[in-house]
């Protein structure tokens, strides 16, 4: 499966393209870093910040805790120019 990026500011279109190779749901985030160690694209640090944030609004209080989810990409490919989509492609796909 295709996964591309999507650049939306200045020279707005498609900018690159990796293959998804897994994709897993967790409950711990942090134990992201035993399973692919440096290889994620946060450190520690900020992704302790993202769920500090989160507390903000209100997701500390959800009783039941959401997973979170982890894309593995490889063959990651970045365009030399933006690339405009033929057609409308709404953020969700």
């Amino acid at each position: 499966m295709k996964f591309v990026f999507y650049q939306s500011r200045e020279d707005t279109g498609l900018v690159g393209e990796a293959r998804i190779k897994d994709i897993k749901l967790i409950d711990d985030p942090m134990k992201v870093f035993e399973m692919y160690g440096g290889r994620v694209f946060l450190t520690k640090e900020e992704l302790r910040e993202y769920v500090k944030s989160q507390e903000r609004w209100g997701r500390k209080k959800e009783r039941k805790k959401k997973k979170w989810l982890v894309i593995e990409l490889e063959d990651i490919r970045k365009y030399d120019k933006p690339m405009k989509p033929k057609r409308f492609v709404s953020v969700c796909g």
